[in-house]
């Protein structure tokens, strides 16, 4: 409890420092996902690991946003006390959803940036048959 809203923004700042690529020389995004999910699952022992990949998904997904994010953060932290540990089968909607909506942020952040998408990369070749029509 002590601390927690400076320990939220010093996860934000990383998270955000990782989606934004300031990390990328250091530590890629992906490394940083997966030592949040060692940290959280190491934290959390009871946390089954597809909560702990949800929540990591979703911490990268609200990033941008930061009353979001801290939201987020609650909600989490209330729902262990709550549920504990549950069947894998109860988050696989969630996960897909999350797993989902990284890739398609991803996707537009790369064709924002000149340079990022190969140039007959497949997105990028059905991006150009909608501009035909």
């Amino acid at each position: 409890k002590s601390g927690f809203k400076l320990q939220q923004q010093i996860m934000l700042q990383l998270i955000a420092a990782s989606e934004n690529g300031l990390l990328n020389e250091v530590f890629p995004k992906q490394r940083v996902m997966e030592f949040l999910f060692d940290m959280i699952g190491k934290s959390f022992p009871t946390l089954h690991r597809s909560q702990a990949e949800i929540f990591v998904l979703q911490c990268f997904n609200k990033a941008r946003n930061p009353a979001e994010f801290q939201q987020h953060i609650r909600d989490f932290l209330i729902q262990l006390r709550e549920w504990g540990g549950q069947e894998d089968t109860l988050y696989d909607e969630e996960r897909k959803e999350a797993l989902q909506h990284a890739q398609i942020a991803e996707s537009q952040w790369r064709q924002q940036v000149p340079g990022l998408v190969p140039q007959y990369d497949p997105s990028r070749v059905a991006e150009a048959e909608m501009d035909d029509v």
